[in-house]
């Protein structure tokens, strides 16, 4: 995939149509692509960092009435997992909000590396780019209490 200049921006990964090139088109952005590569010639597949939680952006949380900071909840924590093994807590119950379950109780993310947590992309962001071994310190709200953990990221186990 080229840009108007001839800069490769993209490779085409899937074109959804009946009729070979005519569709809709699919592309994997070139820097992600050149990120990615040598993991997807060594091993076959992308060897991600993972750090075993399930977030909730709190603006959802806001959007229902609940009074919650900016961050993330930790909605669940793989047991096992690096965020377990640092002590990091998911919900510990529902509560119900109108019609709606709400997991409450864990933890609010909203620091990695002193860098503001509030959005979905934000933490991948932070993981995605670096790499299983690393380590980051991730900055949280549990019972109104501001606290710091530093946490290993690992490989995301395979699906």
């Amino acid at each position: 995939l080229l840009d108007s200049e001839g800069k490769v921006i993209g490779i085409n990964t899937a074109i959804i149509g009946s009729a070979g090139s005519v569709g809709i088109g699919f592309a994997v952005p070139s820097n992600t692509a050149l990120r990615i590569l040598p993991d997807l010639l060594k091993y076959g597949y992308v060897r991600r960092p993972w750090l075993g939680i399930e977030p909730i952006p709190t603006v959802y949380l806001r959007r229902i009435g609940i009074d919650v900071p900016d961050g993330l909840l930790i909605a669940r924590v793989v047991k096992g997992a690096s965020a377990d093994q640092a002590g990091l807590r998911g919900a510990s119950r529902k509560v119900k909000v109108g019609r709606y379950q709400v997991p409450w109780g864990g933890d609010i993310i909203t620091h990695i590396n002193k860098i503001p947590i509030t959005t979905m992309e934000d933490l991948a962001q932070q993981i995605e780019t670096r790499k299983a071994g690393e380590e980051i310190t991730i900055h949280y709200i549990r019972n109104d209490r501001v606290l710091s953990v530093t946490v290993e990221l690992v490989l995301r186990p395979k699906p």
